[in-house]
């Protein structure tokens, strides 16, 4: 389902489009480019850059050239939408359009109890649907740009971002790492907006720690010598708040599996999607609370006795008989594991922790960080040796991702209106700036809040 287009004066008719750049190709990117180009149509004239082979983000599925059969979501594995959030009516769109499909009653959630009873839970509450990626998780995004009119740059990272004062309005430029390291970066221009959806790129400390530079919002603001009048407050206050954010990392370990591979391990139960929580209380901190025990027996709480380093576990069934496992560490494990991103993620690719200047508090290396989650799953799993022999031994991976801004902490993030500087050409969008951090409700919502709010203001003018 598309927005209404706003009236566009003929004022506005009559002048080039307004060129907008979008940094990420997650959800909140790529609602944000179905929203204003839905309102504005030919008015806006977009560009999006991703640093990754592709649109997902933390809706992300990782596959492989060589293996036509891998397909995992190491990401977001399942989804809930309010029935009367602004993003219900995109939801449900796209599973018409085939990018969805619907979750329950296929999803299934079990949890760990004190009293080491696994409990089926409750999923989706009351009001909500809850939704799947069709085939895969990052087919939402693909289907949100699906038909849009918009200039992809994938595996693009923008290696420069400067601005410049043009007659009193900030003209953002944008330049991109060439193929080779050898190679000059490649000019995509100048753009009247510049829409971030990726928390890192204007957040000082986090850029810095992984790749050892200052980061690209925060350089260009600080090098334009002469603001336009009446900017420079606003943009300061925002990038102040983006600094104060916090997010919950959180490291992922995945694999795929034949079904014969998977055979000795798998629980035998009917399912599509399978989600284990080994220490129930990560349902709540992970999903927003309010989770409570099919059985009526109140919420589900933690093994306070054992030590923690798994938090969920989830497992899928395809359509072609394979099994995927995704296994995501607890926040204190994977605080603790700093600087090991993960030889096949998008950040190694474009050299995290290579540069002076980056963060590292991990003397493990990547096979020891994937030994000790798969052994903590093994355990939750209360798997016999053989079991557990066939378990580690998957048919493809097991493969490491470090999402470094998996769950940005509420009490931190920026408000809507404090992500908003047209006035700079400058708008945040995504989970951070959201009622529901960490959530694909909350990033769709910011989203198309930030763009409704755009197309007004340019329209305005």
């Amino acid at each position: 389902m598309s927005a209404p287009s706003l009236a566009v004066p003929a004022s506005r008719k009559a002048s080039a489009p307004m060129r907008i750049a979008v940094v990420g190709a997650g959800v909140a990117g790529a609602t944000f480019a179905r929203q204003i180009k839905s309102l504005m149509g030919d008015h806006a004239q977009l560009s999006l850059f991703e640093m990754g082979r592709g649109p997902g983000g933390r809706a992300a599925t990782r596959r492989d050239r060589n293996d036509t059969r891998m397909s995992i979501d190491h990401g977001a594995p399942v989804f809930d939408v309010n029935k009367s959030s602004k993003f219900y009516d995109v939801a449900e769109a796209l599973v018409d359009e085939g990018y969805l499909q619907k979750a329950s009653p296929w999803w299934r959630y079990h949890a760990r109890t004190t009293d080491d009873v696994d409990v089926k839970l409750a999923f989706p509450s009351d009001g909500y649907e809850a939704y799947l990626g069709k085939p895969s998780m990052n087919a939402m995004c693909k289907g949100l740009l699906a038909g849009v009119d918009i200039t992809t740059h994938f595996g693009t990272k923008v290696s420069k971002l400067s601005c410049a004062n043009v007659n009193s309005t900030v003209k953002w430029n944008l330049k991109g790492a060439g193929a080779t390291p050898a190679d000059e970066p490649v000019d995509f221009g100048d753009f009247d907006y510049l829409v971030v959806t990726s928390l890192g790129f204007a957040h000082a400390t986090r850029w810095r720690d992984i790749f050892g530079e200052e980061a690209p919002v925060v350089e260009a603001w600080r090098e334009l010598s002469e603001k336009p009048p009446g900017t420079s407050e606003k943009v300061d206050s925002l990038l102040a708040s983006v600094e104060r954010v916090d997010a919950i990392p959180v490291i992922s370990i995945f694999a795929q599996y034949s079904a014969d591979a998977a055979a000795s391990w798998l629980p035998k139960a009917e399912f599509e999607t399978l989600r284990f929580a080994p220490h129930g209380g990560a349902l709540n901190k992970i999903f927003g609370g309010g989770y409570q025990r099919a059985d009526g027996g109140g919420e589900v709480t933690s093994w306070t006795n054992e030590p923690r380093i798994v938090d969920g576990i989830v497992v899928r069934r395809r359509e072609n008989g394979d099994v995927t496992l995704a296994c995501h560490a607890s926040e204190e494990y994977s605080r603790s594991s700093f600087g090991v991103y993960g030889t096949g993620s998008t950040a190694s690719r474009l050299g995290a922790g290579t540069k002076a200047g980056a963060k590292s508090n991990d003397p493990r290396t990547e096979q020891e960080i994937v030994r000790q989650v798969l052994d903590d799953v093994a355990k939750a799993l209360h798997l016999d040796d053989q079991a557990k022999s066939d378990f580690v031994k998957p048919t493809n991976g097991p493969f490491m991702q470090r999402w470094g801004s998996a769950f940005p902490v509420a009490s931190t993030c920026i408000s809507a209106e404090g992500a908003f500087a047209p006035e700079s050409g400058l708008i945040l969008a995504g989970d951070f700036t959201s009622m529901r951090p960490g959530t694909i409700e909350g990033a769709a919502e910011s989203a198309i809040d930030a763009a409704t709010k755009l197309a007004s203001h340019v329209i305005s003018l």
